[in-house]
Formats: structure tokens, C-alpha cells, sequence
């Protein structure tokens, strides 16, 4: 066992997101997801307060819940060091055949692991188009009840300098 001092810690159980703290706070939030609009980094609008799992969006797996909150771990606590530092963002929006896009925004300060659900079910191969990226991520199917999780390395996207249009497309 470890302790860690903090001044909050707010867990979120259940699938809506619960987000009176988040409107407190001023944290703006998503029309989409009903959660805090974050960045890859899990940081939301608002300096140094992170958000993670079922309170930034409906995640299907525990295992992503579980992945959002390391990634917000590890920032706020870079952060609390003073070494996170994030001011340029693009935009990621949802584009044809995307339904929810998690996170929202990118900071280019690390990968970008991205979460996707889909409009409509597609039962065969599937391009994710990042447009203005031009990068395209092959996957097996693309269907509503089930997240996308595609990750791509930093300096793939080194070059971007306009908000990213993401979509899916039949293979």
C-alpha cells in the first residue's frame, strides 16, 4: 500500500457520467460524450484538473476505464511537478460514421490513444481516416457497442497544425 496526498478524488461508478463536480470547476464538457472535453493527456479545459473512465465518457471495457486513469495519473502528476506543459491543441472531430471520440482534443505532449464508437455497424474490414493526418489505422469491423482503441505515436502527427477529422470508412 502507498498513500498519496490530494486534495480530491472523485470515482465515478455507473455508466453516466456524474459531473456536477466538473460544472463547479467551469469545466467545459462534451455535447458527445456528456463528460469533460480532454486531451490526450486526460487534462481538461481547465489547468491541472484531469478526468478519466465513465466520468469522461461510457466506456465498454474496464480495461479502458483502467487505461484513461494511468494516463490521468501520470500526467497530474507531472503536472504537480511542474514538467506538464501543454498550450497548442488541434481539435479531434467526430467525422462520418463516428459517434463518440474520446479524447477530444490533442496536445501533442504523447501519443495519442484514442477511443471510438461507431455510428453504424460495419461487418468487415475498416479503415480509422485520420484526414488532415493523413493516416489511416486498418481494423476488423467497426460496431456501436464496441470501442475502437487506436494509438498513434506522436510523431506521426508532428506535422498537424489543423484540427483532425476522424472517420470510418469501409476497407
Amino acid at each position: 500500500e502507498r498513500f498519496i496526498k490530494c486534495d480530491t478524488l472523485l470515482l465515478s461508478v455507473g455508466l453516466i457520467p456524474e459531473n456536477e463536480l466538473s460544472k463547479q470547476a467551469e469545466v467545459k464538457l462534451s455535447h458527445i460524450t456528456k463528460g469533460p472535453i480532454t486531451d490526450e493527456t486526460m487534462e481538461t479545459t481547465e489547468r491541472g484538473i484531469f478526468s478519466c473512465g465513465n466520468v469522461s465518457a461510457v466506456f465498454d471495457l474496464a480495461d479502458y476505464v483502467a487505461e484513461t486513469g494511468m494516463i490521468a495519473g501520470k500526467n497530474a502528476a507531472k503536472f504537480a511537478k511542474g514538467v506538464l506543459k501543454s498550450e497548442h491543441y488541434v481539435r479531434l472531430i467526430p467525422g462520418g460514421n463516428v459517434g463518440v471520440l474520446f479524447p477530444q482534443r490533442y496536445t501533442f505532449t504523447d501519443d495519442l490513444v484514442l477511443f471510438i464508437r461507431s455510428k453504424k455497424w460495419i461487418e468487415k474490414p475498416v479503415y480509422v481516416n485520420f484526414k488532415e493526418a493523413n493516416i489511416k489505422v486498418r481494423k476488423l469491423y467497426a460496431r456501436p457497442n464496441e470501442m475502437l482503441r487506436i494509438k498513434v505515436e506522436k510523431e506521426r502527427l508532428k506535422d498537424v497544425k489543423t484540427d483532425i477529422t476522424v472517420s470510418i470508412e469501409e476497407a
